[in-house]
């Protein structure tokens, strides 16, 4: 229970070394851990967008660089449980090592860094059809939800159909 605290206290959730030293996993520190790990890398992605800021073809090709450097990252979760797929221990810790890792979650902060330069470039809410942007992003979110629970469904599915081949086998 003392290093859960120590590791608390420190903001060292998140970090692999300090999985096993802690009692249980606190989602509250871990986000706060991570906070502090971007909070500290922050100036340096700053700076990199601040200095070109004004060139709209630049923070377009920063973008794709930590686009490219972000979905290597998530595919590797999306398909952990295919990888894994005869050793669930394997699975669930390299899953909740690679997630709680900060360095991960790099490329998606500086996605939104970047983010907030091409909106302030574009000023897309001063256009008067704005509107549609917002029906293009909320699509978009439905079909990425829509993925994401199709995907859990199949899964569920797979689970529950090797159950009832191992009751019929067995």
């Amino acid at each position: 229970m003392l290093t859960s605290l120590i590791s608390y206290i420190f903001g060292l959730q998140c970090w692999p070394f300090a999985i096993p030293l802690q009692w249980f996993l606190s989602r509250y520190a871990w986000f706060s851990a991570v906070y502090i790990f971007c909070v500290g890398i922050f100036p340096w992605i700053h700076k990199a967008f601040y200095g070109i800021r004004f060139s709209i073809d630049n923070l377009w090709k920063h973008m794709a660089v930590w686009f490219v450097l972000h979905y290597p990252y998530i595919i590797v979760f999306f398909f952990n449980d295919d990888v894994h797929e005869g050793d669930d221990l394997a699975g669930n810790l390299f899953a909740i090592s690679a997630y709680l890792f900060p360095p991960g979650w790099v490329p998606s902060f500086a996605m939104g860094i970047g983010a907030y330069f091409l909106f302030s470039h574009y000023r897309p809410h001063e256009h008067p059809e704005a509107w549609k942007w917002g029906v293009l992003t909320d699509a978009l979110s439905v079909i990425f939800c829509l993925f994401f629970l199709l995907h859990g469904f199949e899964m569920r599915h797979l689970e529950v159909t090797k159950m009832v081949e191992q009751k019929e086998s067995g």
